[in-house]
């Protein structure tokens, strides 16, 4: 999370009190004419993470107009915490849905033809009977 300059120890401490571990505050010069920022570094389970997002939503300790949010999709995380937590099975979060559905979803010539291509294969298939 890259938060202006100053808000990065008022998120950390929010994601200690959510129960995540590892937290780091980097400092960081934006390019932008907002000046210098903070990036707020969370290293944690799925679960941990949406109830991480949801409180720093909800308690407005940071505006999005002058902050922005990343998330990233971890392959393995090696640590002390039992494996039973980390892997703990959950559905994925609101945001990363939207973002998946705006990012990977635009209408575009190819995407339409592809669609139509896949129906017009997927009827041929059936009326045939045949799952190939």
């Amino acid at each position: 999370m890259t938060v202006p300059q100053g808000l990065g120890s008022a998120v950390a401490k929010v994601a200690l009190e959510v129960g995540i571990q590892h937290v780091t505050v980097c400092p960081v010069r934006r390019i932008e004419p907002r000046g210098d920022a903070e990036i707020v570094s969370v290293e944690t389970s799925t679960p941990m993470a949406k109830a991480f997002l949801h409180r720093v939503l909800s308690s407005g300790v940071a505006d999005l107009r002058e902050s922005s949010i990343t998330t990233r999709e971890v392959r393995a995380i090696l640590s002390s915490d039992p494996v039973r937590e980390v892997t703990y099975p959950a559905v994925e979060p609101t945001v990363e849905v939207f973002q998946d559905l705006w990012q990977l979803n635009h209408l575009t010539p190819s995407f339409l033809v592809r669609a139509v291509a896949a129906a017009v294969l997927l009827g041929y298939g059936m009326l045939r009977a045949d799952p190939v």
